[in-house]
């Protein structure tokens, strides 16, 4: 995990502007336990790609483990108006 979250930050470094990267570093970073850094890369995806679903769904369970249902809550309803049903 962690040579992954240190090979994603060069991939980051190198091409900053693809959200998917983002994407994957907020996965690892949530993994390896730092909600905070992973929150961080999860909104930097969403800046290059706000239509970035999964993102949102990903921050919302990130902020339901660090005890903010209110913002947990906030995720899930932009989750939904980017991809209703």
């Amino acid at each position: 995990l962690q040579k992954g979250i240190e090979y994603g930050r060069r991939l980051i470094e190198v091409n900053p502007f693809d959200y998917t990267y983002f994407g994957r570093m907020a996965h690892m970073l949530g993994q390896s336990g730092d909600l905070k850094g992973g929150i961080a890369a999860a909104k930097q995806a969403l800046e290059l790609n706000p239509g970035a679903g999964f993102m949102h769904v990903w921050l919302a369970d990130a902020y339901a483990q660090l005890g903010d249902p209110q913002e947990a809550q906030r995720q899930r309803e932009l989750f939904r108006k980017f991809n209703p049903q």
